[in-house]
């Protein structure tokens, strides 16, 4: 029974020593990530998004020009976070 325990103990210390700085980076960003306030994170996902998203092309809808569908599209953006803004102050 006690060679299996030293045989086991050896093969976590081998795992723990092989391991270790996959452990370390994980308890790392565990305690960032717990740290950091929930805003700040979501503008950051928010920002990737967009970053990401600007790189897709863009077909504006049919019978209307690009420039023009843009400005809608960022009116209606507009329009729904003073909807929300307002919707929060009541």
């Amino acid at each position: 029974m006690s060679i299996i325990v030293l045989q086991s103990l050896d093969t976590a210390q081998e795992l723990l020593k092989t391991s270790a700085p996959f452990l370390f980076a994980f308890a790392f960003g565990a305690l960032v990530g717990s740290l950091t306030p929930t805003y700040y994170a979501g503008e950051k996902l928010r920002g990737f998004g967009r970053a990401m998203f600007n790189k897709l092309p863009y077909e504006p809808p049919p019978g209307k020009e690009e420039e023009e569908a843009l400005i809608d599209a960022t009116n209606e953006d507009v329009d729904e976070e003073e909807k929300e803004e307002s919707s929060g102050e009541e």
